[in-house]
């Protein structure tokens, strides 16, 4: 069981979820009438600017004795990767406006950015699940692809389905004693308001 809760932790990583959900844009809604081309180079400067460097600066600092594991296990070593997140989101979100995306794809982004800077902020004092911040964006995305009228397919068992992955997640973390219980429901409130209000400025 530890193995495979494991697996969904890292498969589940925060660097990857951003990623997962410009997939599902790029799949589920109008943007997939979009050339292939276009489609995979977006996803893939997502994925760059949000996974890959905020993953190489954390290798690099872990190089460097700045924090004990790749996981970020101890809170008070978390600020620098986080504040280096937050600026590639920025990065993201910038890049996503020049290339006229729809408005609710770059505020997605713009949520993350949010949901990461509260996290930044409350993990001086409590270990915030950043795991479940990301799931909750997640979620937020897809109801929003729904109550937007943006989706192509009806998004009841995408909804489902996310939600069940995020409970899954959520136990992964907690099975693994990563955090406990309110850090876990905490971590999803965060992610999940943030993205789905600051998308609704889309409309």
């Amino acid at each position: 069981m530890n193995k495979f809760f494991l697996a969904v932790s890292t498969v589940f990583s925060p660097l990857l979820v951003t990623t997962y959900g410009v997939i599902l844009a790029m799949s589920l809604t109008f943007l997939a009438v979009l050339p292939a081309t276009t489609r995979l180079l977006t996803v893939g400067m997502l994925f760059f600017m949000t996974a890959v460097i905020p993953a190489v600066s954390i290798m690099v600092m872990k190089r460097l004795g700045m924090v004990s594991d790749h996981s970020l296990s101890e809170r008070s070593e978390r600020t620098p990767a986080y504040l280096i997140s937050a600026v590639c989101y920025i990065a993201a979100a910038i890049y996503l406006m020049k290339v006229h995306s729809p408005d609710w794809l770059w505020l997605f982004v713009a949520g993350g950015l949010l949901s990461l800077v509260i996290n930044v902020v409350i993990t001086r004092w409590w270990k915030i699940s950043a795991h479940m911040t990301a799931m909750g964006g997640l979620v937020a995305l897809l109801f929003r692809f729904q109550l937007s009228y943006i989706a192509i397919y009806d998004m009841q068992w995408w909804i489902i389905g996310a939600i069940v992955l995020t409970g899954i997640v959520g136990s992964a973390r907690i099975y693994r004693e990563r955090h406990d219980l309110w850090q876990v429901l905490a971590g999803t409130a965060c992610g999940f308001v943030c993205v789905f209000f600051i998308t609704m400025i889309h409309g």
